[in-house]
């Protein structure tokens, strides 16, 4: 029998990212991970707004789902991130969800639930609620072989 989310992931025919997070390398700087954390908070909490064209640089990282080169529950570090797009979808228990639509630059497509981030982006997304702005702890950044994938 097939758990929930390798129902959903067959379902969407596009691999899902499941406990993700938004990564950056640490020569690409500070001011480039401030500026898209301040765009994907706006377009995170702004239901209206339905694309995010990702100006910077920056990575998806996260366990995925439904995807031909990975067991399910692998990790996953993608491709830089290009765009972000809001889906709306209403699951089998007609609740609503935030289904979002992630392009990277290879080309690969991906699917993200709005609310199901890892502590390391839920320090980020709380570090730009509260404060406005992020740490500039290292930790924040991907270093070399983090996940085992970069």
């Amino acid at each position: 029998m097939k758990n929930d989310t390798q129902d959903n992931a067959n379902l969407l025919c596009r691999p899902l990212i499941k406990d993700w997070g938004l990564y950056f390398k640490k020569e690409d700087g500070v001011q480039n991970r401030l500026d898209i954390m301040e765009a994907f908070m706006e377009f995170w909490g702004d239901q209206r707004q339905d694309v995010l064209i990702v100006e910077g640089k920056c990575h998806l990282g996260g366990m995925v789902y439904g995807h031909k080169e990975f067991h399910d529950g692998d990790g996953i570090l993608t491709s830089r991130v290009m765009t972000m797009s809001r889906e709306k979808r209403r699951s089998r228990r007609k609740a609503s969800c935030d289904l979002i639509f992630v392009v990277t630059g290879s080309g690969s497509e991906y699917y993200i639930y709005g609310d199901d981030i890892n502590p390391y982006m839920d320090n980020l997304v709380n570090d730009m609620f509260q404060y406005g702005k992020l740490s500039n702890e290292s930790g924040s950044y991907i270093k070399e072989n983090d996940l085992g994938l970069f």
